[in-house]
């Protein structure tokens, strides 16, 4: 059985919205922690994931909006 994607968009979205939530997650086990003067320590991880899953976010909301334009104009 061949998986095929027909929107690369949404399938994209999701990617990012995955590896985004990876991200955070690495970043909460592994990698924050205070030093003896009690500053917080973290990696490239936090923002990394943060714009990972802004850019997920908004590949789907613009798969959703061009599929609604598309109905719209079918309709007219």
């Amino acid at each position: 059985m061949k998986l095929s994607f027909k929107n690369t968009t949404v399938t994209l979205g999701l990617f990012f919205i995955f590896i985004g939530i990876v991200f955070l997650t690495v970043e909460n086990t592994f990698y924050q922690y205070l030093d003896e003067n009690l500053v917080l320590h973290e990696s490239l991880f936090l923002p990394l994931g943060v714009l990972t899953i802004i850019i997920g976010t908004l590949l789907l909301v613009y798969s959703v909006l061009k599929k609604m334009f598309k109905s719209l104009n079918k309709r007219s």
